[in-house]
């Protein structure tokens, strides 16, 4: 059932096992992602995360031919998480002759069947509750912040983990929301709520999680509804900035929502919201027709409701987001000013290829977020100035920097964030000096884009620049480095075959840069690296330059440096004994034969990592680091020996001795 812990138990066993396999591959929620994005996009996930190149699927077909003739050779572990049928598995681990020996495959279910796997085991375990002791540990260290209850909250305790039946879900949300009440010794609370769980019959999970809605302020019901409906597994950055257009404090309603456990943030920076949660969000916002039957609800996410909607002459006023992003069924509508005038309180529009058409003067007032994936080269609309629009995404679309939208919807004065991810027929980007309070620009996989245009220097709110996989893009301009409030730039190459870039010589002007991901051509990096005194993060992934700069060490504040796959660099200067704060250097897969004996001065180094690079030797003065935790060196068949004073003195986790 849900909320048992299937995931987590899957999770718990892919972390411990992870580093004894060649490459690993986590697929979260498999059924709901292959309704939102298609199984070809987890077939790209898998190889892409098991270190195969996976650009080229183009259909299932594709995928599946893909996965079982790279990986046959390779020992893989792969988690599939929250399958609906067999079909899906069929696509994404069919044989077990798809993979090399000794690989493993997990698939968590709620669906008792699964596949005869011809020429491998097939081993099936079903997740029960938990048992009363093991609950009340877990119930425990959500409510108490400890493993076992106060003397004074024990028999309270016991009771609330009867109730909820040992299912962690509810243990871990109704232990969040009792916490305050603890810590305040409020046994009033307890009480109340202990006799509110005992009317809710044992089956009605979902309404036993709603008791922490309820409890939930305002502002923190309307992120919680808006993440069920359209931002699970989405990144929380653009919601981030509606929410803040609408007045809210996104910032402490998110954390309200982790610290209730009806929320969590993924380390890719995602809202995780576990399906029994979505549910109910879905529920109540489907409920809200209870006490106005003839008007619809508040946020429709269901293509067919919108579509209905849209007809509707009644009732539009009430809408506050709207999706209509499925493809097939919307690529042929056409939005006119007699569907949209009504549509007073939108400020949430996603579309999947449909169009505007006609004149649409004062349509949309409020829209606050219009995604229009797919959106059709052709223009057919007039005066849609949408004066308040803060999120502009028009990922995987057939625009060119001559699109007559552009002038339109594109050139807010409001606008913060605006993403052009996968548009491959733009081979430039617009002039985007209007945008003036533009705060993010992402030009990922834009595959014919060769010159960001020079008004990008006008952009002086600029925090957020990513360019990564645009193959004929060959310089950062210039003009970028006038922006001191850039924080971060990500220019990652996709691939070996790619074009690398050259840094701009004033890139040290970036005083406030704190992550710098580049993929580097031939020559040296400029000296003026050295000066990014704010530079946390330095990700040279891909990079073709021989050799690092000296200035290297000036970067005080870096915390993580990568060279993965820096086949041309043999050695690292001297002066990076100079990074006091460095706590992970990955030089996997990289040219490097020596490290320089001036590494013992890391003293805050926690994480080595040279898997699979042409490593002869570890020096001695190694044994110096401290505090470092884990040493990679599986794949390092280069390496002569490993001194045991490195191996033993500090009992290190040691990966591929």
């Amino acid at each position: 059932m849900g909320g048992i812990g299937k995931t987590t138990l899957a999770r718990a066993v892919f972390n411990q096992l992870c580093d004894h396999f060649d490459g690993c591959c986590f697929l979260l929620d498999v059924r709901e992602t292959t309704k939102c994005k298609g199984i070809e996009h987890l077939q790209r996930q898998l190889l892409q995360d098991v270190g195969v190149r996976s650009a080229d699927i183009t259909d299932e077909n594709d995928g599946i031919w893909m996965i079982s003739e790279t990986l046959q050779n390779r020992k893989v572990l792969v988690v599939l998480d929250d399958v609906y049928d067999l079909e899906q598995i069929g696509k994404l681990a069919g044989e077990a002759g798809w993979f090399g020996e000794g690989s493993r495959i997990i698939i968590t279910s709620r669906n008792k069947k699964v596949p005869v796997f011809e020429g491998g085991r097939v081993e099936i375990f079903e997740a029960k509750p938990m048992k009363f002791e093991e609950s009340l540990f877990l119930f425990s260290r959500h409510a108490f912040g400890k493993e076992n209850p106060p003397e004074d909250f024990r028999d309270l305790s016991g009771e609330v983990v009867r109730i909820t039946g040992g299912l962690p879900l509810a243990l871990e949300v109704i232990g969040s929301q009792l916490r305050t009440s603890y810590e305040h010794r409020d046994c009033v609370h307890w009480n109340h709520l202990i006799g509110t769980l005992q009317k809710i019959p044992a089956r009605k999970v979902q309404d036993r999680l709603k008791i922490s809605y309820d409890a939930l302020d305002w502002e923190a019901k309307q992120v919680f509804l808006d993440i069920a409906c359209f931002f699970s597994n989405k990144d929380k950055t653009k919601a981030i900035y509606m929410w803040q257009s609408c007045g809210f404090e996104p910032y402490l309603a998110v954390k309200e929502l982790v610290d209730a456990s009806l929320i969590k943030l993924a380390d890719d920076n995602k809202f995780s919201m576990h399906d029994q949660l979505r549910d109910l969000g879905r529920k109540i916002v489907r409920d809200e027709r209870l006490k106005d039957p003839g008007k619809p609800c508040s946020r429709i996410w269901m293509h067919e409701d919108a579509l209905k909607v849209l007809r509707e002459e009644e009732g539009k006023e009430n809408v506050e987001m709207l999706s209509l992003s499925d493809n097939e069924l919307s690529k042929d509508c056409i939005l006119m000013k007699q569907e949209l005038k009504s549509f007073k309180n939108l400020r949430f529009l996603s579309l999947c290829g449909s169009n505007f058409s006609g004149d649409l003067e004062h349509a949309l007032p409020k829209l606050v977020w219009l995604s229009w994936h797919s959106c059709p080269e052709v223009f057919q609309g007039t005066n849609l100035y949408l004066k308040n629009l803060i999120v502009l995404d028009l990922s995987r679309s057939l625009i060119s920097e001559t699109w007559k939208g552009w002038c339109q919807i594109g050139m807010c004065k409001e606008l913060k964030v605006l993403d052009l991810t996968s548009c491959h027929r733009l081979t430039k980007t617009p002039d985007l000096s209007v945008c003036t309070k533009l705060e993010r620009l992402i030009l990922q996989d834009c595959m014919n884009l060769v010159e960001i245009d020079n008004s990008v220097g006008t952009l002086k709110c600029l925090k957020y620049l990513n360019a990564s996989g645009c193959p004929y893009l060959r310089d950062i301009p210039e003009e970028i480095c006038s922006l001191d409030g850039v924080e971060e730039i990500v220019m990652v190459a996709k691939g070996s075959s790619q074009d690398r870039l050259k840094l701009p010589d004033s890139i040290g002007r970036l005083s406030r840069l704190k992550h710098l991901s580049v993929s580097l051509a031939r020559s040296t990096p400029p000296n003026s690296l050295g000066y990014l005194k704010s530079l946390t993060k330095l990700d040279l992934s891909w990079s073709k330059m021989a050799e690092l700069p000296k200035s290297i060490g000036g970067l005080v504040k870096l915390e993580y440096l990568s060279l993965y796959f820096c086949r041309e660099i043999k050695e690292l200067p001297d002066s990076i004994r100079d990074l006091k704060s460095l706590a992970e250097l990955d030089i996997s897969m990289s040219g490097i034969t020596r490290l320089p004996s001036t590494i013992e001065y890391l003293q805050e180094l926690k994480v080595l990592n040279m898997r699979g690079s042409v490593i002869e030797l570890i020096p001695i003065p190694m044994t110096q680091l401290k505090k470092l935790e884990k040493l990679d060196i599986q794949h390092c068949y280069h390496l002569r020996n490993i001194p045991s004073s490195i191996a033993f003195i500090y009992g290190w986790p040691i990966w591929g001795i």
